[in-house]
């Protein structure tokens, strides 16, 4: 599984095949018809929010490790940690 943002609404979601390009059949059909997408996660400032958002809902474990690191490290470390691990599951290496 590999992290990927949508094509239609840029929410980022989880896909296996290599070729997909949207995060659910709504967005597809949507993108489709030329349908503007809503805006679900208005209130995230960017991509890193975001991305933090969705390590907190999906790996709870992982997001209480980076709190700890900021505890302990400080937030540029804790910052940094996650642009590793956005671009590392964006390539998907």
């Amino acid at each position: 599984m590999k992290l990927k943002r949508c094509e239609h609404c840029a929410k980022y979601f989880w896909y296996s095949r290599s070729t997909a390009k949207y995060c659910g059949p709504a967005c597809r059909k949507q993108a489709s018809r030329g349908v503007q997408p809503t805006l679900v996660y208005k209130r995230l400032a960017s991509d890193t929010e975001l991305f933090v958002a969705l390590l907190s809902e999906h790996y709870p474990r992982v997001y209480r490790r980076l709190e700890t690191m900021r505890d302990t490290h400080g937030k540029r470390v804790m910052m940094d940690t996650i642009r590793i691990l956005q671009m590392t599951l964006e390539s998907g290496s």
